[in-house]
């Protein structure tokens, strides 16, 4: 079965979601992992169910309004609630810094060893003399 372009991105883009908002309003009067499960649940039913038919741009784009009317509609009367200002340490700053470059220097430290054909291919397209008429 293939599904066009347009529609996978449809699909993709709606999944997470309803996943995120079936999670918080859950959140609210469950334990963590109920919230969790369900959430994962629900990917995982919009997934097959996105597998299983055969969309097309309007059935996907139908499917993608259905599914953002339902999340507004299930988050709507969370919409007033203000959140509690939280007192930030002066530590924070520099800690997150420190964390973030952490993170890129892991990302890039492991893709050094990832995918050493492609890399072979890209230095050898990126390094290759033209050719000369």
């Amino acid at each position: 079965m293939h599904v066009p372009m347009s529609s996978t991105v449809f699909m993709l883009e709606m999944m997470p979601t309803l996943s995120v908002v079936v999670d918080f309003v859950l959140a609210q009067k469950r334990v963590l992992a109920v919230s969790l499960g369900v959430a994962v649940g629900s990917w995982i039913i919009l997934a097959q169910l996105v597998r299983s038919l055969n969309w097309n741009l309007y059935s996907a784009g139908l499917l993608n309004l259905l599914v953002y009317s339902i999340c507004i509609t299930l988050s709507w009367r969370y919409r007033g609630v203000t959140a509690p200002r939280m007192v930030r340490q002066w530590y924070e700053l520099p800690l997150r810094t420190a964390l973030v470059c952490t993170l890129m220097a892991a990302v890039l430290l492991l893709s050094q060893w990832g995918a050493p054909k492609r890399r072979a291919w890209l230095r050898y397209t990126r390094y290759r003399r033209p050719v000369r008429c």
